[in-house]
């Protein structure tokens, strides 16, 4: 059975997520791309985040995080300030244009796969609904999330 469902997962997600870009692709203003998205959530999620985290949760090498870090500091979506755990490391928030960007790109993108499930029943949305909630919990990593 687990390896049914590791199956399935491999076979799920990507296509998934296939949808999810092409649709950010679709409704980005300014050429956010789905890492940058990645990035925001993330940093919206966890205020005061750092760059290790956030390179961890997009599965991304520190440059390259780094590099999307400094575009969304270009774009003023996102401010770096000095920790106050560590001063080796930098805090990230987003700032008020960051969150309405995100706000305005997670709306867009979920009104979309709502579109894209609506034709399923009442009972089999409950069931993915349930089962995307088993996953999260089993795939969440403690220790970013308190």
């Amino acid at each position: 059975m687990n390896s049914t469902l590791a199956s399935e997962i491999l076979e799920t997600v990507p296509l998934i997520m296939r949808v999810i870009r092409g649709e950010m692709r679709r409704q980005r203003s300014h050429a956010l791309s789905v890492a940058e998205f990645r990035a925001l959530l993330f940093v919206g999620k966890h205020e005061r985040t750092n760059l290790s985290d956030l390179a961890e949760h997009i599965g991304l090498s520190l440059p390259s995080t780094s590099k999307i870090m400094d575009a969304l500091v270009r774009e003023m979506l996102v401010i770096r300030s000095k920790s106050t755990k560590d001063r080796r490391h930098v805090a990230l928030n987003l700032t008020t244009r960051g969150k309405s960007d995100l706000q305005r790109a997670r709306a867009a993108t979920e009104t979309h796969l709502t579109e894209r499930v609506n034709g399923l029943s009442p009972a089999s949305q409950k069931e993915i609904i349930q089962a995307l909630r088993v996953l999260r919990k089993a795939f969440t990593f403690p220790e970013m999330h308190p």
